[in-house]
């Protein structure tokens, strides 16, 4: 009898072990499914953002496409009138003020094209950055999502063993 109470008491203690792993693995399990559901939550709110930016990419996207519109039409206009060089504006200007104010015109007109050229590069480049910055925000918050999961699944698989132990134990 008394080393049978003593078994029980030795198995007792290992049942006890064993629902303590138990507990502990569940309140790691609840601990993952609520980070989880929280990325989830966090994962929502950059979908959110990323409609939005994607709504501004195209917003630039069309502001991009005008501003080519604007430069071809500068090009063809530019075509159109011929190369103009400084020699015909001094030879076709009545005066001196009519050849300064010829030459002013002509330097607008480049500087106008220069401008534009700088506008679609900063549009591109501000379409790309906002790219990638909507891609690396995602993928970083997938990468936690698939992180937490793989180790929520472990923690289950160890709560299944320990508690299988546990129940063959009191059986």
């Amino acid at each position: 009898q008394a080393a049978l109470d003593e078994q029980i008491v030795v198995m007792q203690q290992e049942i006890d072990i064993y629902q303590s792993q138990e507990d502990n693995l569940n309140s790691e399990i609840s601990a993952k499914e609520a980070q989880i559901s929280q990325l989830n939550s966090q994962l929502l709110d950059t979908q959110r953002e990323v409609d939005e930016k994607n709504a501004e990419i195209e917003q630039k996207e069309q502001e991009k496409q005008k501003t080519i519109d604007q430069l071809k039409e500068r090009m063809v206009a530019d075509y159109k009138a011929g190369q103009t060089t400084t020699l015909d504006l001094l030879l076709t200007a009545d005066d001196f003020g009519e050849f300064m104010a010829s030459m002013e015109y002509i330097k607008r007109i480049a500087k106008h094209d220069q401008d534009l050229v700088e506008t679609l590069t900063q549009q591109v480049e501000e379409i790309n950055q906002n790219k990638k910055e909507v891609e690396t925000k995602l993928s970083e918050l997938e990468t936690q999502k698939s992180d937490l999961e793989a180790q929520l699944d472990e923690v289950r698989i160890q709560y299944d063993e320990a508690s299988s132990v546990r129940a063959s134990k009191e059986a």
